[in-house]
């Protein structure tokens, strides 16, 4: 049988929101396309009314408040100033999913729920994307999902879009499908490729091009052979595109 929150709370500011949340048993809800899914055993803080929802572009770093939703996020990329990174996260989120959800989902809840085949993290981890957390601290999105430990209230992720390109490759048994594996590449102008992908680990992470090495256990979609030999490929189409 569903459960019910036990009680509802609707804050007016981060500091208030961040009081409740230190208690136990309690969630942020932002577009609700996680929470709304699952049996909900505790309270539940509203983060509407927190005023998470501006974009500001600020020499060449894409400030996103928590609560922007992918639909508007996407929307706003297209006015965005031509750096090669607004089409490489417009195709990310377009992957997220469909229409339905990207007009719920928010890129805060997007990274708080540390979705192992986003390829939209793995979008925002070649962009080295910060985030901004409701102390003012900011951690590396890198950091944020290879340490469980670190928890908190997300007020904004920080993207650095420098002038560069981008490529995007994946190996899924339908167009529709979540990726088997997935790999990501950014080359900034007169800087290191950065290379991400979905697949090879329990979530979505930095890949080292010439030695990609596979954490993921395997399941009925591809063991740890058959993905670690796709991204290879992908790596080395990726690389082919750089050049």
């Amino acid at each position: 049988m569903s459960r019910q929150p036990s009680a509802y709370h609707r804050p007016q500011s981060v500091d208030e929101a961040m009081g409740l949340l230190e208690k136990t048993a309690v969630y942020s809800l932002g577009g609700g396309t996680k929470l709304l899914a699952d049996d909900v055993q505790g309270e539940v803080v509203d983060l509407q009314d927190l005023n998470l929802d501006a974009i500001e572009w600020t020499d060449g770093v894409l400030t996103v408040g928590a609560m922007v939703t992918l639909t508007d996020f996407a929307a706003r990329l297209a006015d965005a100033p031509t750096t090669g990174a607004a089409p490489l996260l417009a195709d990310a989120i377009h992957r997220a999913g469909a229409n339905t959800y990207r007009n719920a989902a928010t890129i805060g809840g997007s990274i708080a729920s540390r979705l192992p085949d986003s390829e939209l993290l793995a979008a925002l981890l070649v962009l080295d994307a910060t985030l901004v957390m409701g102390d003012g601290a900011e951690v590396a999105l890198a950091e944020y999902l290879a340490d469980d430990t670190i928890m908190g209230l997300i007020t904004a992720v920080r993207i650095q879009c420098t002038t560069g390109h981008g490529k995007a490759d994946r190996v899924a048994r339908t167009p529709a499908d979540y990726p088997i594996v997935s790999v990501i590449m950014w080359q900034p102008a007169g800087g290191e490729m950065r290379i991400a992908g979905t697949g090879m680990n329990a979530r979505p992470a930095l890949l080292n091009a010439d030695n990609p090495v596979c954490t993921h256990p395997g399941d009925f979609r591809g063991n740890a052979a058959y993905r670690a030999k796709m991204t290879a490929v992908l790596i080395k189409r990726a690389a082919a595109a750089a050049a």
